[in-house]
């Protein structure tokens, strides 16, 4: 089934102020060319031997972008060092399971560039699909999508639309790092024809992830052994902080052959406490392209995993 056309324009119920920040705009520049920066190659020249000492990743310090400012006083940090290597065309299928059963399948891609708030930015896309079988017991057809600042890799806009069996869901939440405020709309509509609606605007740390640009942000930042990785993420109108551990590297089989990857612990801190609710892993390939192969959560009964099956890559010419 294909994926339903999430609308670029914005609810009535968000303030015109907003509808005009964060409308999606063509951003009329080319991808980069297909090539690893340099960055990426002295990271790969790096001893990966185990490190004793567990220590935070520390990011360049932020630099003022002086070609898109979000305003003159803000200082954007600058991310984007090639590691990732997001291409635009990149597509990714997962098989999800789930006690062992063929529960469904996700795809994970990355359109063409945008332009919000006055920057340009990833364009990330889910969709996810229950399998036909699995089907009879819950129903999904779901789609996600994210506006990812180019130089910065923080959140501007995020987008879900839920269509399963027990509701309909249209929610798309707005993250102004300029004010240090988001702005959550989500409205439900169940199959007894009830209807609910949330809106809020609340306090947030800057330059923030959701929960889909999360995945993207950690393809692009080292992960070094026995390190961890901490950043800010906002859902419906809440703030936390994400807390990545790697756990090691090992060699995994993959759609593009046998290759080492990087496993990823991402727990979660809420108000300065850890709260675990099964623990989950990430598998990154170690290389420069960084692509998630595998992700896994141990939920109340069971295990729900997805599994990278295909790789797709654009061939874009004069990019």
């Amino acid at each position: 089934m294909k994926p339903r056309q999430l609308s670029q324009e914005l609810s009535t119920d968000i303030p015109q102020d907003m509808r005009d920040r964060f409308s999606v705009m063509e951003d009329g520049h080319r991808a980069p060319a297909s090539q690893v920066s340099e960055a990426v190659t002295q990271l790969g020249k790096k001893d990966k031997k185990s490190s004793k000492k567990k220590s935070k990743v520390e990011l360049p310090p932020p630099l003022k972008v002086a070609s898109a400012p979000l305003s003159a006083a803000l200082e954007v940090p600058h991310r984007n060092l090639g590691v990732g290597s997001y291409q635009v065309g990149e597509k990714l299928t997962y098989t999800i399971s789930y006690l062992g059963i063929a529960a469904g399948q996700v795809e994970l891609e990355v359109l063409p560039f945008k332009n919000v708030n006055g920057r340009k930015v990833f364009h990330f896309f889910g969709h996810a699909t229950s399998a036909p079988v699995f089907s009879l017991v819950y129903r999904l057809n779901d789609t996600i999508e994210s506006f990812v600042d180019f130089d910065g890799l923080f959140s501007h806009r995020f987008h879900l639309v839920l269509d399963e069996r027990k509701q309909q869901r249209d929610s798309i939440e707005l993250y102004d790092s300029e004010k240090k405020k988001t702005f959550y709309w989500s409205r439900w509509e169940y199959p007894d024809h009830s209807k609910k609606e949330e809106k809020q605007t609340a306090d947030m740390p800057a330059f923030p992830q959701d929960s889909l640009s999360a995945l993207f942000y950690l393809r692009g930042v080292p992960l070094e052994d026995h390190t961890e990785v901490a950043f800010p993420l906002v859902t419906e109108g809440k703030s936390s902080e994400v807390v990545c551990v790697v756990v090691k590297r090992e060699s995994v089989r993959t759609p593009l052959g046998k290759t080492m990857a990087v496993v990823v612990r991402p727990d979660v801190k809420s108000q300065g406490i850890l709260k675990k609710t099964g623990d989950s892993f990430i598998w990154f390939t170690d290389d420069a392209r960084r692509l998630p192969v595998r992700m896994e959560a141990r939920v109340r009964v069971g295990t729900v995993a997805a599994d990278l099956v295909k790789v797709e890559q654009a061939a874009i010419q004069g990019q």
